[in-house]
């Protein structure tokens, strides 16, 4: 069973959904999103106002577009249980983070994604494998912002370097192809995610 703070909070998000944008939203639309949420880990939900989440993005160095805000995902911290690789009990202690606007949905399905990708890590999964994807990813945002949202391959944003040099080693290999977190998650999970929410009204209707 999710943890009953972390229930709450998306018992909440959806409430504020429901009243702000769509009073409409039937059960079936409710039992999809919470089956989304809870199959990718049961994250908490923070909701903030327009003005608090663009003032976070500011305060990160987060560009935004036309100043709209930008929501954002923050992962809970490692504990014993995930060491333990029981990582539901963890998140009860540090439970992983949707940060977006009050009542958005397309918020809600974006960092949903990211929790997606995170749910079943444990700290022998992210040794021996994830822990690299993660640090070239964050490595490639720095460096090339934006362009790591598009492009499936990390590798793929420098084709002209044939090498790369291990983190935990410093030894040189051919290079090898890296997911793109952000590719993976607004590219591959968060369509999937919103085909599967708009399925649920049958009619394939738009929503905000």
């Amino acid at each position: 069973m999710p943890p009953k703070s972390a229930e709450s909070s998306f018992n909440k998000f959806l409430e504020t959904y429901a009243d702000k944008d769509e009073p409409w939203i039937r059960e079936a639309q409710k039992k999809t999103l919470y089956d989304m949420w809870e199959g990718s880990g049961s994250p908490y939900v923070k909701g903030h106002t327009r003005e608090e989440l663009l003032s976070i993005n500011k305060a990160k160095g987060t560009k935004t577009y036309k100043e709209n805000p930008r929501a954002f995902f923050t992962e809970g911290k490692k504990t014993l249980w995930d060491i333990a690789g029981m990582w539901k009990k963890s998140r009860s202690v540090s439970p992983d983070t949707l940060h977006i606007e009050q009542g958005n949905v397309q918020d809600f399905l974006a960092e949903l994604a990211h929790a997606e990708q995170y749910k079943d890590r444990t700290m022998l999964n992210w040794y021996f494998g994830r822990g690299s994807r993660e640090i070239k990813s964050g490595q490639a945002r720095r460096k090339h912002g934006e362009k790591v949202y598009h492009t499936e391959y990390l590798e793929d944003l420098e084709p002209d370097k044939d090498v790369e040099t291990s983190y935990f080693t410093g030894r040189q290999f051919p290079k090898r192809k890296t997911k793109s977190i952000e590719y993976e998650a607004h590219q591959e999970i968060q369509p999937r995610m919103t085909r599967r929410y708009q399925e649920s009204f049958g009619d394939l209707r738009s929503y905000k």
